[in-house]
Order: structure tokens, then C-alpha cells, then sequence
């Protein structure tokens, strides 16, 4: 069975943003629940432990920006917060002297992730 093009890239799009996905929900929880590790980091940074709150807030609104077939705007909108939430960190992170690379894996897999979307055809929805 040969895959065409429309088809490798609907599944190479839904692989990474499943992967995107996941990070998004371990992520919204450990800041929802304010782990320990991640308050820690977050305080090292010098940010007070509420952005804690902020910050799982909006990765859970773009976790379901990005999921639900429907808006295409607020999914556009959704990976552009990402953009903005990961720059961020990684800046945040250098201007401490900490490893930026995590925040910077993210990026690339939002980048990723968005450029397939943009790719691959629109669902027939609003």
C-alpha cells in the first residue's frame, strides 16, 4: 500500500502533535499541581510561584486550541502562545546561567507541529 503525500503528511502531523500533546498535559499538571521541581525552577528564575498557575492556564487553553477541530484562527493563535511560552522560558532560562535546551526541544517540536498543520488540508469545519 503506497501512502500519498496528503496521507504522510496528516501522519507525520498528528505524530508530532501527539507527542506536543502530551508534553502540553504533563506539563499543565506539574504547573497546576505545583511540583516541587518546577516551583523550584520557576522561583530560581525569579518568578513568583502564581505564574505557576498562569503558565498551566495558557498551556492548557492551547492544548485544546490545538486538539479541537473547529476555530483554525484560535489554533493559529494557540501555536503563536507556544511560541511566545517556550522563547520565554529559554530566555529565562539563559539569562540565569541554566540549560535553555529543554524549553528550545519544545520550540522545535511547536514549529514542527504547526508547519505540518499549515501543510496538510482543512477539515471541512468553521
Amino acid at each position: 500500500m503506497k501512502l500519498t503525500k496528503r496521507t504522510s503528511i496528516t501522519i507525520a502531523y498528528w505524530t508530532l502533535t501527539a507527542l506536543l500533546l502530551l508534553f502540553l498535559a504533563s506539563a499543565v499538571f506539574l504547573d497546576l499541581s505545583h511540583n516541587p521541581q518546577i516551583a523550584s525552577v520557576t522561583g530560581s528564575l525569579g518568578y513568583p510561584v502564581y505564574f505557576l498557575d498562569i503558565d498551566g492556564i495558557a498551556k492548557l487553553l492551547a492544548l485544546l486550541a490545538i486538539v479541537l477541530p473547529v476555530f483554525h484562527r484560535l489554533r493559529e493563535w494557540a501555536y503563536s502562545g507556544l511560541v511566545f511560552l517556550t522563547v520565554g522560558a529559554g530566555w529565562s532560562l539563559m539569562a540565569t546561567h541554566q540549560n535553555p535546551f529543554p524549553p528550545l526541544a519544545v520550540l522545535a517540536l511547536v514549529a514542527a507541529s504547526y508547519a505540518l498543520n499549515r501543510a496538510r488540508p482543512l477539515p471541512k469545519t468553521l
